[in-house]
């Protein structure tokens, strides 16, 4: 079996540099206290909110189509927000050995918040774990493990081999167990999770190059992977929403748990898939309104068609792509 052709000479030599780069800049972040690195993110989001001209307009005009009733204030400002969140998130990932050592004061994860979870694993069957890149998932999922809890993930995979490895590093020094999606074997793993009792957590909230399914998200078809309705329909497995959020701007975070209330199946797989992946949007889709600057807006989440319609299109006037 042939193995995939590499890329040319100067996009490898490209991607080394800027892995090294990102390396020496990770290890000198991290030298900094958690509170010096908070307020330096919030700084470096809002340089790029100023920069990032192209992802700050393509943000503006996904929130208008998800909140067409929003004034210009009220755009700009949660985009802005947004860029902020973002940039705190990702300086708090390069002290987060220094925020696993004291995680209870940095993310409360109270009984109540995760009792849903606990419920759902006590029935034996497994449980799948649904959420979106809402608020600091990493930091979620490190402060799951600091409580004892055993994290298994399914994450894409990077093209760009050293920003994967540094994410990978990164992972693995917080305890979390991530499976790379589409690698041989992580299916698997992830079956044998479920089979095992234990929490599979899946992100659904981007568009990917997964088996999909469209379903509506902020009015508007979505391509979603299919792969969490179609485990929890075979294994019978409950589901359980994650979230987090920060509870004051340059605060803690807090985690919290919830139980899905599932449609009932009707036996017809492919209804009862497509019912179940709108269930999780409808439910993610919730809670982004409560909370609109801890979701990536600049993500292109419409950017794939339905079948019926063109395959390429942008936002404007109205269109979304």
């Amino acid at each position: 079996m042939s193995s995939a052709p590499l890329p040319p000479l100067r996009t490898r030599f490209r991607r080394r540099t800027r892995a090294v780069l990102l390396r020496w800049i990770v290890a000198a972040c991290g030298l900094l206290s958690v509170g010096m690195a908070r307020r330096l993110g919030r700084a470096l989001g809002r340089v790029a909110h100023l920069v990032a001209a192209r992802e700050r307009r393509r943000a503006e005009e996904h929130f208008r189509v998800a909140f067409p009733d929003a004034g210009d204030d009220e755009v700009k400002g949660t985009i802005r927000d947004c860029f902020v969140n973002l940039g705190e998130h990702a300086l708090e990932l390069c002290v987060a050995r220094k925020l696993d050592r004291d995680m209870d004061r940095h993310v409360s994860i109270d009984p109540d918040d995760v009792a849903p979870l606990d419920e759902a694993l006590s029935e034996g069957k497994g449980c799948i774990v649904i959420t979106g890149h809402i608020g600091s998932w990493e930091l979620a999922a490190r402060s799951m493990v600091a409580k004892g809890y055993e994290v298994v993930a399914v994450a894409r995979h990077f093209t760009d081999r050293g920003l994967g490895d540094m994410v990978d590093r990164l992972r693995e020094s917080g305890g979390v167990v991530a499976l790379p999606r589409g690698a041989p074997g992580t299916v698997k793993k992830l079956l044998r999770q479920i089979r095992g009792g234990g929490a599979l957590f899946m992100l659904i909230d981007q568009d990917t190059k997964v088996p999909s399914v469209f379903v509506p998200f902020f009015g508007r078809p979505a391509k979603t992977p299919r792969g969490p309705a179609e485990l929890a329909l075979r294994m019978d497995a409950p589901v359980v929403f994650g979230f987090i959020h920060r509870t004051r701007p340059g605060g803690p975070h807090r985690l919290r748990m919830e139980r899905l209330r599932a449609p009932e199946p009707t036996g017809n797989g492919e209804r009862d898939v497509e019912a179940l992946t709108a269930a999780f949007n409808e439910h993610l889709e919730a809670e982004i309104r409560d909370y609109p600057a801890d979701w990536v807006w600049f993500h292109k989440r419409w950017r794939s068609k339905p079948p019926e319609e063109p395959a390429e299109a942008e936002i404007r006037g109205g269109r979304i792509g």
